[in-house]
């Protein structure tokens, strides 16, 4: 197997690689950390997956790589002459794994999918992920272990290597289950009851359920006899109780014909007595038929004169509706015309507001005059101030220093101008001070001429917001005159109206006494009309009187009729209240007896299910115990297997190890005597995996010779080991090695002669990765791939 290239992108450090591997010694340099052992990690990744991988599945993507984008590896490779191409990714937010495995140039892949791509990679290679790695990476720690690490240390990591931890693993499974099976006999054993015992039991309880059986037999018998005994007791019962409800029934209906018949009569005799009532009424009847006419011209003349009062009343609601609506008219004028003298003053007040007016613009401009002259002379004030400090440090600047102080102008010393200068100042400070009062006087008055031009401004606003106020409520005096005048012509159209209605109503006369006489009439003819109102509607029913009276005097005929009929039927059932008895007594003696005959029949039932369950229960232990006796036997030939298994495999390892142990010692010794050049040829191992080298032809440890020596002699056994694995795979060689740190502390000496020797070795490897962060040694590779931080990525380059 040859690796040809290496493509990377978002996987772990690295955001997007790509690498051409040539047949040599190949460098990874870089510093710790820098991402060189993760090449070899995506390498493996891509062959086998997550399980070579040395964190779950979520921390492969680059950290610096979003959701949505891919982290994905293709490695490619030649074995046995053939091309392969293996890319393995990662997609989405949960990291689905996509795989495929292609061959030549083949765009359809041989195999797909995670776990199909790493079924075909191990039968590709003959080898999984554990052994493919002991093959081909040999680190520093395995080379140091080799010589420097206690016999039993030694031992494991070689047996790691050359996987006899398999072995040791069917072994330990072996003695596992062999254990399992010995706790097993022993609950068994302990569990174990006496089959002749259960079988005993069982045929007494067989016993004892041919007895429930037969009692069972007899009891049902009995419970037939007591029910046909029971339904016929029953259907003779029944027959009697049927005559008894008739019997009841009968009896019933008529005592009901009875009550019927008393209320007929009750209603006849009533019916009767309505009838010579009306009869008698005729006479009255006939005497008040005129009162009738009378109640309706008295009527009509009532309506005449409530029309003739109806009419004075609203004559004279009219005419004091216009007396109040000339009453309004008036009032409303004599307003109107007090209004309209007010009105008289709006001219002069439109004068007064234009002289106003012409006052405040001259006061408007006397506060703009006075307040720039106030202004003026304030900054006048703040130029005097600032002259006279001015003056006033300078002179105390030249007084501080004398004689020998610059001149402030020319910047010489004063010397004999000293005093001039002084009085210089003084004078200048005098003059400003009465300069100062005199300004500031004249701010005063400034000041004093502003307020009052204020004063002056504040009085003509008010004397304005005054007039404002007289010509608005002049303003609402109009408005008001005019709603005022609308209101007085509605009144006066109003007033005509009424005026009118009045003329047509015309006279009205209304006779109040009258009214009242027709009322008392009218009441005293309204209840002779009621009465007769009365004896007409009593007169109007004698034809429904005569026909309720024949009705009812058939009904009694029908129900006398009906007595006869069910007095006949009564005298023809013939039922006697002693037989119903006696046939009742009966039928509950036999239900009691059918009773008592289900009650042990079902207690007979209960002792047979009984029974069954004991024998069900007793031939289900009695299998049991017999499946048991089986399962011990079989549990036990199982120990017997499995401890001759055990100790097959314990000789097996033995015979494995000691056959691997020459065959790598063998395959050691070549290459110790190809990169040796001869000076040592022969390399052996005792059972330890301890080294022993032959110089001439005296046996030595490995402790005897140089650090250098003891390396090449290391790292020789190292590649042994992985070229035995790789030949016991049945499949073409690994023809490239990965040496991870395998340089430790050592001197400078000892890794060029490492290096040298790893220049003998591309004799049996086409291909050695050397892994390291020492630079030094950078010059001595003829492939160097350097591995660099840049940013929070790594990155590499061909050097």
């Amino acid at each position: 197997m040859i690796l040809h290239s290496l493509r990377l992108q978002n996987f772990r450090r690295f955001r997007r690689a790509e690498i051409e591997f040539p047949e040599n010694v190949i460098g990874l340099l870089g510093r710790n950390g820098a991402g060189k052992s993760t090449l070899l990690e995506a390498m493996a990744w891509a062959l086998y997956g997550s399980r070579a991988a040395r964190t779950d599945k979520l921390q492969i993507r680059s950290q610096f790589a979003g959701e949505r984008e891919s982290c994905e590896v293709e490695l490619t490779f030649k074995l046995g002459g053939e091309k392969y191409r293996v890319r393995r990714s990662l997609a989405g937010k949960n990291a689905a794994v996509e795989a495929a495995l292609y061959h030549g140039d083949s765009l359809e892949p041989a195999a797909a999918r995670d776990s199909g791509v790493n079924q075909a990679i191990e039968k590709l290679l003959g080898l999984d992920h554990r052994a493919f790695e002991a093959s081909i990476f040999a680190k520093q720690k395995e080379l140091a272990a080799l010589s420097d690490l206690q016999d039993e240390q030694r031992r494991k990591i070689v047996s790691r290597l050359i996987n006899l931890e398999a072995v040791d693993r069917a072994r330990q499974h072996v003695l596992s289950d062999a254990n399992e099976k010995r706790k097993f006999l022993e609950g068994a054993l302990a569990a174990q009851v006496d089959i002749p015992t259960l079988e005993q039991q069982l045929a007494q309880q067989q016993k004892n359920l041919q007895s429930a059986q037969a009692l069972l037999r007899q009891q049902e018998e009995r419970a037939r006899e007591s029910a046909v005994r029971l339904e016929a007791a029953r259907k003779k019962s029944d027959e009697e109780s049927g005559r008894r409800d008739r019997y009841n029934r009968w009896q019933a209906d008529l005592a009901l014909i009875h009550s019927r018949q008393q209320e007929l009569a009750r209603q006849q005799q009533q019916i009767e007595k309505d009838q010579q009532a009306i009869i008698s009424e005729q006479p009255r009847l006939e005497a008040l038929q005129p009162q009738r006419e009378e109640f309706a011209r008295l009527s009509r003349e009532r309506e005449a004169l409530l029309l003739q009062q109806q009419k004075s009343i609203q004559l004279e609601e009219k005419k004091k509706f216009a007396e109040n609506l000339l009453a309004q008219i008036s009032a409303r004028q004599a307003e109107a015309k007090e209004w309209q003298q007010q009105l008289g003053d709006l001219q002069k007040l439109s004068e007064h507001e234009a002289a106003v007016e012409k006052r405040h613009q001259q006061t408007q401009a006397d506060l703009l005059k006075w307040r720039a002259e106030e202004k003026r002379l304030s900054n006048e004030l703040e130029s005097i101030k600032t002259r006279g400090t001015d003056f006033k440090s300078k002179l105390e600047d030249v007084q501080k220093l004398g004689a020998q102080s610059p001149c402030p102008v020319c910047t010489r010393p004063l010397a004999e101008h000293f005093p001039n200068v002084v009085k210089h100042f003084d004078e200048a400070l005098i003059k400003l001070r009465h300069e100062y009062v005199q300004t500031n006087e004249a701010r005063k008055q400034a000041e004093t001429a502003l307020r009052q031009a204020e004063a002056a401004d504040e009085a003509v606003r008010q004397e304005q917001k005054n007039l404002g106020a007289q010509r608005e409520r002049l303003t609402q005096l109009q408005n008001n005159l005019l709603r005022r005048q609308n209101e007085i012509d509605d009144l006066q159209k109003r007033l005509q109206e009424v005026q009118n209605e009045i003329h047509g109503l015309g006279p009205a006369t209304f006779e109040a006494a009258r009214l009242s006489e027709v009322n008392v009439a009218l009441r005293e003819v309204d209840a002779q009309v009621q009465e007769l109102t009365k004896l007409e509607t009593h007169a109007g029913r004698l034809p429904e009187i005569s026909r309720r009276l024949a009705e009812t005097q058939k009904q009694i005929l029908e129900s006398k009729q009906n007595e006869a009929a069910l007095q006949a039927q009564l005298q023809a059932l013939q039922f006697n209240e002693q037989t119903y008895l006696a046939i009742k007594r009966e039928h509950e003696e036999a239900n009691a007896n059918y009773l008592r005959s289900q009650q042990e029949l079902g207690e007979a039932k209960g002792r047979v299910h009984v029974a069954e369950a004991e024998v069900r229960n007793l031939e289900q232990s009695l299998g049991k115990a017999r499946e048991l006796q089986t399962a011990i036997a079989r549990a036990r030939r199982e120990v017997t297997v499995l401890d001759s298994l055990q100790e097959h495999l314990k000789i097996f390892r033995a015979e494995l190890g000691g056959r691997l142990r020459p065959l790598i010692a063998d395959r050691a010794s070549e290459l110790l005597r190809m990169i040796t050049a001869g000076r040592y040829s022969l390399l052996e191992l005792d059972e330890s995996y301890n080294i022993f080298l032959y110089d001439r032809r005296e046996r030595y440890g490995i402790a005897r010779f140089s650090g250098g020596e003891q390396d090449v002699a290391n790292l020789c056994l190292r590649v042994a080991i992985s070229q035995v694995i790789a030949q016991r795979s049945g499949k073409p060689p690994l023809q490239f090695i990965v040496l991870d740190e395998i340089f430790g502390s050592q001197d400078e000496e000892r890794k060029m002669m490492v290096l040298a020797t790893l220049q003998q070795l591309s004799n049996y490897f086409r291909q050695i990765f050397l892994i390291t962060h020492i630079e030094s040694i950078k010059e001595n590779l003829p492939v160097v791939l350097q591995v660099e931080m840049v940013g929070e990525a790594s990155e590499v380059k061909v050097m």
